[in-house]
């Protein structure tokens, strides 16, 4: 019997197959499609389309590293397709690649010359790498191409078209790495995006080119109503008159006119505001066109203006606690990031009188508790929105707000339930009236107050008025349906959209409104532990690990650790880690012996280096091509012993990457008394000079510390890519961080303080209960057995 073969897969087929799949929005429908893929290319290998497609599929998984290896290795065969380098570019920004992402956005711009979203992108990318000329060039050509766009609703559907004005150039631009859009960051809110996106039609103008464009008035489509978007009386001074101008040309209702939110800055509202009897708002000094060292400006500001210390420092234009100091003692306090603002021109900054509204509170015992309420007046009416609470820190936001209420719940369980439920009843006797009262007079029809209840002895009980400006958020899109706050947005939302209605002359509808995002599921809380160390770890950084690890923003929000990072390939954007307090971020720099070195990019970013990539021959085929040079960049070094105002170092953080032993060797004294060495070892070298473990511990050995473990091995497999997905193996041990702790010598002259600070490192960054056990019991024995109880080794005994 003649044995026949079994017909083999119809390529084209096929990969339209994949097509469907990859085009679906299912999970299931992707993993399928590469499962798919594997099967395909096992019968026509080097197919472009099916490793196009595997990237794309992967890119769907939010699996970047693996979607930039396929969409790179086939962009060689494709150089003309626009689709792949528009997701290399979307690939490269989600792992921060950002010089990368630029070179594919660039050759998007060749293959697609008058595509404004990517002159859009390209800006972007060029302020968030601080290449500021060219993206203004970039913003310029995208808004002169494209000044408005209509969004939201289908043509059908719509009930309400509303022209937003918002300004392109009043404001640096970012971008989301999670959606790869733009983010005009200050100087508007996010109202537009919370409208009825199925009956509301959006037609977003930018005012900026309208003074010599007159033409665009008359391209612009029927509108029923202006929302004047443009909410930042400081920053967006000409935006907003340009704004004015287009209200009266237009001649249809406006929500904010412009000359009320120029009206609405901290000047005005201070004048609004000084003589009232039961509100406070801060009084204020502006101080126009700072340069170069702000303490002087300040000092200043103190001998002339009758200001007293304290005093909060913030620069204008900027929310969220960006750039904003408490000033205790202005000789001594650090205002380095101001100053580096100040260095790229001159800023307006305010002195602000601070006012104190912390309060001792039993249930939360050893800090003070900050409280600050947020609500919006809408159209005559003040909503409440949320409660962020601060535990012994008075600048308020995200970051130390989620722990304080990790650590106690009832703050949102009732506390915050109670405000929604009736904040006149949660305030003193009759201040939200009192509020809702003074905000009539300020003439805006949307605007947000942040606020407190004062604990001053001289004000106590009175309301301290932090912010009120248009230019707040509401998180609607951000928090979890059927909880109280969606529940307390949603009514502001919703009062917002019916305004709209009622300004243009409609009956309101049942808006279809935001329906926010699930909640995160988060680990079990198991008990608490005190650590009760003083004083912030000192942490150096050599390869700005710290700030790109996902738990960086929380991690930084305990308050716990203070940390200098050397980012010699540049990979941390500036405007993610621009409000992180006691961090201090230092790019293309690092240690070493304190000479000019240089630094190697290669295609592949994570091998970009100080160190030269080894010649191809040494390196396993799956890194050849990535490790290859495209560009030798100088790079300065320091020397660990020659950082000035190092009062100590608790933590270092070297990485295989850079020549470790050089700046062991260039440290010896500023490491003489350091708690813990977190060391990159390459155990398959992949760049000339990488010190082995042999030679670290040697150096360690001879000056006080003693090999710990290795944490975090790395394997490569010797599988062919592609193939034997179903059982991955990798044997290979590449790569591990070698930790090491002091001595046992060392270790028995540490100080309590010293031992609770390294028994902290080691359990809240690494994992290590045993040892951190040990150096508790050092201390106190029932420290060390709260510490089991808290860790759940030790079971409590049940009531007899």
């Amino acid at each position: 019997m003649t044995e026949h073969a079994a017909p083999a897969v119809d390529l084209n087929a096929e990969l339209e197959a994949v097509r469907q799949l990859i085009n679906a929005s299912e999970k299931a429908d992707w993993e399928a499609a590469l499962e798919r893929l594997d099967t395909l290319e096992a019968e026509h290998p080097g197919s472009a389309e099916a490793q196009c497609l595997r990237g794309y599929a992967h890119a769907n998984l939010e699996q970047p590293q693996r979607a930039l290896s396929a969409l790179v290795e086939v962009s060689y065969l494709r150089p003309n397709d626009f689709k792949l380098f528009y997701q290399l570019a979307k690939q490269h920004v989600r792992l921060g690649h950002d010089r990368a992402a630029l070179g594919a956005l660039r050759r998007c711009n060749q293959l697609a010359p008058k595509n404004v979203e990517i002159k859009r992108l390209l800006a972007a990318l060029c302020f968030v790498t601080g290449t500021n000329v060219e993206a203004g060039e970039w913003r310029r050509k995208a808004v002169q191409e494209k000044p408005f766009s209509e969004f939201g609703a289908d043509i059908d559907k719509t009930r309400l078209r509303v022209l937003v004005l918002q300004t392109a150039y009043s404001t640096d631009w970012s971008i989301s790495r999670k959606d790869f859009t733009i983010q005009l960051g200050e100087g508007h809110n996010n109202l537009p995006g919370l409208l009825d996106d199925i009956y509301i039609r959006p037609v977003v103008i930018y005012v900026d080119e309208l003074a010599g464009h007159p033409e665009i008035l008359r391209k612009l489509p029927a509108v029923d109503v202006i929302y004047n978007g443009i909410t930042d009386a400081e920053r967006c001074e000409h935006a907003l008159g340009l704004a004015d101008e287009l209200c009266r040309k237009l001649g249809k209702p406006v929500i904010n006119p412009p000359e009320a939110v120029l009206g609405a800055s901290r000047e005005g509202n201070y004048a609004r505001f000084k003589d009232h009897p039961e509100i406070i708002l801060p009084r204020s000094v502006k101080l126009e066109g700072v340069t170069g060292n702000c303490r002087d400006a300040i000092r200043e500001a103190l001998h002339t203006q009758e200001l007293t210390l304290p005093l909060i420092v913030r620069v204008a234009g900027y929310q969220n606690g960006k750039l904003m100091h408490k000033v205790e003692d202005v000789e001594t306090h650090d205002f380095a990031n101001i100053d580096a603002l100040l260095a790229e021109g001159p800023e307006t900054l305010y002195c602000i009188h601070y006012h104190d509204s912390g309060l001792d509170h039993p249930r939360a015992p050893g800090a003070t508790l900050y409280p600050k309420y947020r609500a919006f007046w809408i159209n005559g009416r003040l909503y409440p929105t949320h409660v962020r609470f601060g535990h012994g820190d008075w600048n308020v936001h995200m970051p130390e707000h989620k722990p304080t209420v990790k650590r106690f719940p009832w703050l949102i369980d009732e506390w915050e339930r109670d405000y929604f439920a009736a904040p006149a009843e949660m305030l003193p006797e009759g201040q939200w009236q009192a509020l809702e009262d003074a905000l009539a007079g300020v003439g805006v029809d949307y605007l947000g107050v942040d606020f407190a209840v004062l604990t001053e002895p001289e004000n106590a009980g009175k309301l301290v008025v932090f912010e009120t400006n248009p230019a707040m958020r509401n998180f609607l899109d951000q928090l979890s349906p059927g909880t109280p706050e969606y529940a307390a947005s949603y009514r502001a939302v919703h009062a917002a959209n019916s305004m709209f209605a009622e300004r243009a002359g409609m009956e309101p509808w049942g808006f279809e409104l935001h329906p926010g995002q699930p909640a995160e599921e988060e680990e079990p809380l198991g008990p608490t532990f005190d650590w009760r160390f003083t004083d912030r770890l000192i942490t150096v950084d050599n390869a700005a690990r710290l700030p790109r690890e996902a738990n960086f923003h929380e991690r930084m929000a305990t308050n716990a650790f203070a940390v200098v990072a050397f980012d010699p390939a540049s990979r941390v954007a500036a405007d993610t880690v621009a409000n992180v307090e006691e961090f201090q971020h230092i790019p293309h720099a690092l240690l070493g012996d304190g000479k000019p070195a240089t630094l190697y990019a290669t295609l592949d970013e994570t091998l970009t280096a100080p160190l030269e990539p080894l010649p191809a021959a040494q390196l396993p085929e799956s890194l050849r091509d990535g490790a290859r040079v495209l560009t030798r960049l100088p790079v300065n070094t320091l020397r660990l012993d020659d950082i000035e105002g190092l009062a100590s170092l608790d933590w270092l953080i070297l990485d295989e990457l850079s020549d470790a032993l050089a700046v062991l060797e260039n440290g010896g004294r500023a490491l003489a008394d350091t708690l813990l060495l977190q060391v990159g070892i390459a155990f398959a070298p992949t760049h000339a000079g990488q010190p082995n473990l042999a030679e670290i511990s040697h150096w360690a050995s001879r000056h006080g510390f003693a090999f710990y473990r290795l944490n975090e091995p790395q394997y490569r497999t010797h599988f062919p890519a592609g193939k034997y997905t179903r059982r991955p193996q990798a044997t290979q041990l590449t790569n591990a961080e070698a930790l090491f702790i002091p001595t046992p010598e060392r270790l028995a002259a540490l100080d309590d303080n010293q031992r609770k600070r390294l028994a902290f490192v080691l359990d809240t960054v690494f994992g290590i209960h045993d040892l951190p056990y040990r150096l508790l019991a050092e201390c106190n024995a029932a420290l060390a057995e709260d510490y089991l109880q808290a860790r759940g080794y030790a079971q409590v005994e049940a009531d007899a």
